[in-house]
C-alpha cells in the first residue's frame, strides 16, 4: 500500500502527516472502539502499522488494557500453539587443566615452612653424629 491508498480510506479519517510522511489517526477501529493508528512507510510502501492502546504512566490500567489485547488476539487467532519458555544457557565451565588451581599456591607454602620448620629442627650433615658416639 502506498500513502495515496491508506488517505483514501475516508471513513478512518483525518489523518495527521509526520515529517518523515508516516501518517496517524485517532479514528482507526480496532475491536469495536476508536483507537490510535500509525502508518509507517519505507521507499513509498507500507511497512508497519501500530496500533496505540494506551499511552500513560499507569501500570495497572497497562497491564488491564495489555490482558484485553491478549484476550482479543485469542479470540481472533486462536490460542497460543506453543508455550514460551525462557531458558538460560547452560554454563560451559572450561577444561579440568585450564581451571586455575585455588590451592596451588597454599600447598606451596605450606611446604616451604615444613621444609623451614625441619632444617631448624635437625642439625646439618656435617654436624650429624650418624649413630655413632
Amino acid at each position: 500500500m502506498s500513502q495515496e491508498e491508506v488517505l483514501a480510506v475516508a471513513e478512518c479519517g483525518p489523518y495527521k502527516s509526520f515529517s518523515n510522511g508516516d501518517l496517524e489517526t485517532f479514528s482507526g477501529v480496532f475491536d469495536g472502539k476508536e483507537e490510535n493508528f500509525q502508518f509507517f512507510f519505507s521507499e513509498k510502501r507500507l511497512r508497519r502499522i501500530g496500533v496505540y492502546l494506551y499511552e500513560g504512566q499507569d501500570p495497572k490500567v497497562g497491564a488491564k488494557v495489555w490482558l484485553a489485547l491478549h484476550g482479543t488476539m485469542t479470540r481472533f487467532f486462536g490460542p497460543r500453539r506453543r508455550r514460551v519458555i525462557f531458558r538460560l544457557p547452560p554454563v560451559r565451565r572450561p577444561p579440568l587443566r585450564s581451571r586455575p588451581r585455588r590451592w596451588k599456591w597454599l600447598r606451596v607454602l605450606a611446604r616451604l615452612k615444613w621444609r623451614h620448620w625441619l632444617s631448624q629442627r635437625t642439625k646439618p650433615y656435617s654436624q650429624a653424629t650418624c649413630g655413632v658416639r
